[in-house]
């Protein structure tokens, strides 16, 4: 790993408060996020239609119930 994501990495880690422009290794964690926000588009989905989700896997657990990954397709979901 390199020292400069190390430093930064340690740095959040002393203080998950850390702003913009109070540490040079963290700023450049929040530029390359900046980066990744800029070329990756965020996927779209309907929102006017019913929730619809397509589950891919499903995994029981002890006092949990069932605990289901997929992807949502359209609508939207609240909590509760």
């Amino acid at each position: 790993m390199s020292s400069s994501i190390l430093i930064a990495l340690e740095s959040f880690t002393k203080n998950l408060n850390l702003k913009r422009g109070t540490n040079k290794w963290v700023e450049k964690i929040y530029d390359l996020m900046d980066q990744v926000d800029i070329h990756i588009p965020i996927p779209k989905h309907r929102i006017d239609k019913p929730f619809l989700m397509v589950v891919e896997d499903d995994f029981p657990t002890k006092g949990h119930g069932t605990i289901v990954i997929g992807h949502i397709e359209r609508g939207i979901i609240g909590v509760g």
